[in-house]
C-alpha cells in the first residue's frame, strides 16, 4: 500500500454568509435561481431547534484519541497502527487474536508520517522528519526489540526519501525514491537492509514524474512530461527505454499501479482517449489498451491491487455517496459482512500475503470504524475513530446537483446542523484547486462548523477533477 494518503492535503478556504437568501444570491451566479431546475436536496440553512453542546476545538483537530492506518502483516499474524503515545503520533502492533499491545519507540519528539510492514513481518519501515522540515526519512524498526533506537536507511542530510516498493522476493531490500542526488528529482535506489548500502537503479533525467518498479523491484516503466502540452509513458526496453504512450495535457491524469501477473502487461488509471479516468491494462509491446472497469458516471478514485495474484480487485468512485466495484468475488463477499451504515464508503488498507485477512474502514460524513476481515469468518472491530465518540453532535451531509444557466450540471453536498429545523446562517466551504474536488467523507472543518450551527455549502464548481474531462 501506498504511504501517502489517497486524497492527499487540499487548500481551502471559507467565505461566511449572513444567511441562507446570501448564501442563495452568490450561488445565483451560476444559475441555480429562475428557469433552471430546483436542487435535488433543498438548499435550506437552520436556525435552532435543539441545538447540542459544542464540541471543544481540540477534539477536531488535536485529538489524542486518534487511532488510523490499520494494516496487516505480510504472514497475516501481527497489526500495526498509528496512534498517540507521549504527545505524538507512533506505531503499535499486536498479535491478530489477543495479545500484548507493543510501541514502536522511534527515539525522537516527532511523529511518524506512516509506515509498512516488512516482507519478513517482523520489522517495520516508517517515515519521520526533523523539527518538521518535512525531508523525510525511511527508518527501519524491530517489533522483537521495539525500545532499541530504528535504524536510519536513509541518512542524506537535506534529502526527501520514503518507501517505493517493499519486495516480497527479496527480503534483505527495499526499494526507495530519494532526492539525494539532486534534490530537484527523485531517483530510485535499493537499500540493503543489513549492510545498509545504497544503490542507484534508476535515475531521474530530470523530467520523469513517477516510476513503476516489478513485483521484485526492478524498475519497469515511468512517467515523462514533455514540456508543456505532453506527457508520455515510457517502458524500460533493452536497457535503455522505449515511449509506449502519449498523453496531452487534459488526459494526463494517469497513475501507474504494478504489473499483470505474466509481466506483459501495465495496469494503469488512465483518461487517455475517453471522458472519464478508467482501469484499463496496457502492452508494454503495442501500447494497446484494454478496459478493465469504467464507472458511468464518474472518474476511478481508486483501485486495489492483490500482490498475490498481482491483478486489481476493487476499484472506487464518487458519483455521490461513495461507491465499490469488486473484480474479486470472493473480496466483495468477505466484506459483504461488514455490518455498515446506509451510504457508508469502504477503504482497504492492507492484504497479506496469503488472501485471507484484510484491514478496511468504513467511513460516513461522521467518522470511521476500522476492521479487520477474514474470510469465512465475522468482521473485527478494531476500533473508531475519535469523532465517533462525539457524532451525534456532527451533522448530516447529503449530495447536490444542480444546473448552471448554461446547462452544465454541478454536484456538491450540503451538511445541516444536528437538531436544527429553521432557516439561519450558511457556510460556503470551497475546495482549492482547481485540480480538486470535495468528497462525501469526514471533513473536521465543515463538521466544526456544523456543530457551532452552520450549514454547509461545498460545490464542486466547473473546473474541478473527478467529473470527466467535458
Amino acid at each position: 500500500m501506498d504511504m501517502k494518503h489517497a486524497h492527499g492535503a487540499r487548500g481551502r478556504f471559507t467565505i461566511r454568509l449572513a444567511g441562507f437568501f446570501a448564501a442563495l444570491a452568490l450561488v445565483a451566479c451560476s444559475g441555480m435561481l429562475s428557469d433552471t431546475p430546483p436542487l435535488t436536496v433543498p438548499l435550506a440553512a437552520s436556525m435552532p431547534g435543539e441545538a447540542p453542546e459544542p464540541v471543544p476545538l481540540w477534539r477536531f483537530f488535536a485529538n489524542r484519541e486518534s487511532t488510523w492506518g490499520y494494516k496487516v502483516s505480510p504472514d497475516g499474524q501481527r497489526l500495526g497502527w498509528i496512534a498517540s503515545h507521549a504527545r505524538r503520533a507512533t506505531i503499535f502492533f499486536r498479535p491478530v487474536g489477543d495479545g500484548q499491545v507493543g510501541i514502536i519507540d522511534t527515539h525522537s519528539p516527532r511523529s511518524v508520517f506512516g509506515f509498512e510492514w516488512a516482507t519478513d513481518s517482523q520489522r517495520i519501515f516508517y517515515l519521520q522528519d526533523s523539527d518538521g522540515d518535512e525531508r523525510y526519512h525511511v527508518y527501519l524498526a524491530s517489533i522483537d526489540a521495539p525500545w532499541e533506537r530504528p535504524i536510519d536507511l536513509t541518512p542524506w542530510d537535506g534529502a526527501t526519501s520514503w518507501v517505493h516498493r517493499v519486495p516480497r522476493t527479496d527480503p534483505g531490500h527495499v526499494v526507495i525514491m530519494s532526492n539525494r542526488r539532486d534534490r530537484t528529482v527523485f531517483d530510485l535506489w535499493r537499500v540493503n537492509l543489513v549492510a545498509r548500502e545504497a544503490t542507484l537503479i534508476a535515475e531521474n533525467p530530470g523530467d520523469v514524474m513517477g516510476w513503476l518498479t516489478d513485483w521484485d523491484g526492478a524498475p519497469r516503466a515511468r512517467l515523462r512530461h514533455g514540456g508543456s502540452r505532453e506527457r508520455y509513458l515510457e517502458v524500460a526496453d533493452a536497457g535503455g527505454w522505449r515511449r509506449l504512450q502519449t498523453f496531452d495535457l487534459e488526459e494526463f491524469d494517469a497513475s501507474m499501479l504494478g504489473l499483470t501477473a505474466d509481466g506483459r502487461g501495465l495496469w494503469l488509471l488512465s483518461s487517455r482517449g475517453r471522458d472519464r479516468r478508467s482501469l484499463v491494462r496496457v502492452d508494454l509491446v503495442t501500447g494497446a489498451e484494454t478496459l478493465a472497469y469504467q464507472h458511468p458516471r464518474v472518474d476511478v478514485d481508486r483501485v486495489i491491487l492483490d500482490e498475490r495474484v498481482r491483478a486489481p480487485v476493487a476499484a472506487f468512485a464518487t458519483p455521490d455517496y461513495p461507491a465499490a466495484h469488486f473484480l474479486d468475488p470472493q473480496l466483495a463477499a468477505a466484506l459483504a459482512t461488514l455490518p455498515r451504515p446506509p451510504h457508508s464508503g469502504l477503504r482497504l488498507h492492507s492484504l497479506d500475503d496469503g488472501g485471507e485477512r484484510v484491514t478496511v474502514e468504513v467511513f460516513t460524513e461522521r467518522g470511521v470504524e476500522y476492521f479487520l476481515v477474514e474470510r469465512g469468518r465475522d468482521p473485527v472491530l478494531l476500533a473508531r475513530s475519535a469523532s465517533m465518540m462525539f457524532a451525534d453532535a456532527l451533522g448530516t451531509t447529503e449530495p447536490i446537483v444542480f444546473d448552471a444557466r448554461d446547462g452544465v450540471r454541478l454536484h456538491g453536498y450540503l451538511t445541516r446542523p444536528p437538531g436544527f429545523r429553521a432557516p439561519g446562517p450558511m457556510v460556503l466551504h470551497v475546495h482549492g484547486g482547481h485540480w480538486a474536488r470535495d468528497y462525501w467523507d469526514y471533513d473536521r472543518v465543515v463538521q466544526l462548523l456544523a456543530n457551532r450551527g452552520y450549514a454547509v455549502l461545498q460545490v464542486n464548481y466547473r473546473g474541478s477533477t473527478g467529473y470527466g474531462r467535458r
